[in-house]
C-alpha cells in the first residue's frame, strides 16, 4: 500500500511558519546583543546617549522615576521590548512545533485506520 502519509511531505506553511518564527527570533537575539553590548559601552564610557532628544527624553524620564544616573532610558526600554519580542517568538516557535507534532501524530493514526479499513475490504473481497 502507498503511504499516504510521510513527514517529508509537509506543506509548506507549516514548515514556513517554522522557519519564519526562527528567522525572528534569531534576528531579534541579535539586536538584543547589540543593544546589550551598547548598554555596557555606554555604563563604562558614563556615556547617556549621542542624541539630543535621548538625552532630554532620558532627564525627563529619571526626574519622575529617579532613574541612577548612567542608564540610558530608550536603550533600557527598547532592551526590554526586544527581551518580550524573544519570548515571544520563542514561545510561537515552540507552538508550532507542538501543533506539527500533534497533526504527524493524527496523520499517522489516520493512517492506521486506513490500513485496517483496507484489510477489512481485501478480506470480504476474498470472501465472495
Amino acid at each position: 500500500m502507498k503511504a499516504i502519509w510521510k513527514s517529508e511531505n509537509w506543506g509548506c506553511s507549516s514548515n514556513d511558519a517554522v522557519q519564519q518564527a526562527t528567522n525572528e527570533r534569531n534576528a531579534a537575539l541579535g539586536r538584543l546583543q547589540e543593544l546589550q553590548e551598547s548598554l555596557a559601552a555606554q555604563a563604562n564610557n558614563g556615556d547617556r546617549g549621542t542624541g539630543d532628544g535621548v538625552k532630554i527624553s532620558t532627564e525627563a524620564q529619571t526626574d519622575f522615576i529617579g532613574v541612577q544616573d548612567g542608564i540610558d532610558l530608550a536603550a533600557s526600554s527598547c532592551l526590554q521590548e526586544l527581551k518580550e519580542e524573544v519570548s515571544r517568538i520563542s514561545q510561537r516557535l515552540d507552538e508550532e512545533a507542538a501543533s506539527r507534532q500533534n497533526a504527524e501524530m493524527k496523520c499517522q493514526r489516520l493512517e492506521e485506520l486506513v490500513n485496517g479499513f483496507q484489510k477489512r475490504l481485501n478480506g470480504l473481497n476474498n470472501s465472495f
